[in-house]
């Protein structure tokens, strides 16, 4: 089967969903699917996001830390969706800190982008959406050795890079625990390395950097270990992948932003992959 490539673009390396970060850096990214094409679709936006205070405030760095994907939809099948970006104060959180700039997105067809109107953002219902690592009971599993395959509650899952990453990027798992994306890298691992002032920004040598290289985002079926979406990557510029920042929706999105200002999204559709008898819930 052929290789479905995504695009070569600018992002920033920056873990833009769950995670504040003190510098951005901008890198170059190339993705392609190597599995499961026919469930993944590129959403594009090359109009971008019209700007609020804070965008203006930010430039373009808004990204950073307390920006947000927001995704609705008017239908329960959820194959038109919804999507926005805001600055997330919690509760504190107003409509002002919403962009004006919303859209609407064909998941019937490619993943078709549109402007939204007010009034279809506004009749829409928030979707749930999550971006955390598995998690072992309350913590996040540690990464094994690079020889060694992930095991996650007895079932073991192989990686597609040579390395395997931190605690934190090695796994994103979907709200029901149906899906689970396992990310490596390829390259060698870093030596010892120090940032900023004393040990508080240390990096041991058993914890990999990012290098200039290659990426792999595996999503298997939890319950059996089966490997059905594999994306391929490589990246120039140290940073975060698309990886870090991704989220599933409904625990049947896979969402992974794949250009700078959120300006184009990979969402893979996992609806067709389910069990047939789980497809009629």
């Amino acid at each position: 089967m052929g290789r479905q490539t995504i695009g070569r673009m600018k992002l920033p390396w920056i873990v833009v969903l769950l995670a504040a970060v003190s510098q951005l850096s901008a890198a170059s990214i190339s993705a392609t699917v190597t599995m499961g094409q026919n469930y993944c679709r590129v959403a594009s936006f090359p109009r971008g996001w019209g700007g609020t205070r804070w965008m203006k405030t930010e430039h373009s760095n808004f990204e950073l830390g307390s920006s947000r994907l927001e995704f609705r939809s008017a239908q329960a099948d959820t194959t038109e969706l919804l999507t926005g970006i805001y600055r997330d104060y919690g509760p504190k959180t107003l409509p002002e800190d919403y962009s004006p700039t919303k859209y609407w997105v064909d998941m019937r067809h490619g993943g078709r982008a549109r402007r939204a109107t007010d009034e279809e953002w506004n009749a829409g219902f928030r979707l749930g959406a999550l971006s955390t690592p598995f998690l072992n009971g309350v913590s996040m599993p540690d990464p094994p050795k690079d020889s060694e395959d992930l095991v996650l509650q007895g079932r073991p899952f192989k990686k597609s890079g040579s390395l395997w990453p931190s605690a934190y990027q090695l796994t994103r798992a979907s709200q029901d625990k149906q899906w689970v994306m396992v990310q490596s890298f390829g390259g060698k691992r870093t030596k010892e390395r120090n940032w900023g002032n004393g040990d508080f920004w240390q990096i041991k040598p058993d914890i990999f950097m990012s290098p200039h290289g290659t990426f792999f985002l595996d999503i298997y079926a939890f319950a059996t270990a089966q490997k059905v979406i594999a994306i391929y990557g490589s990246i120039r510029g140290d940073g975060s992948t698309p990886g870090d920042a991704a989220m599933w929706l409904k625990s049947r999105y896979f969402v992974a932003p794949i250009q700078q200002h959120f300006k184009e999204l990979l969402v893979c559709d996992m609806k067709d992959l389910l069990p047939e008898e789980k497809k009629l819930r």
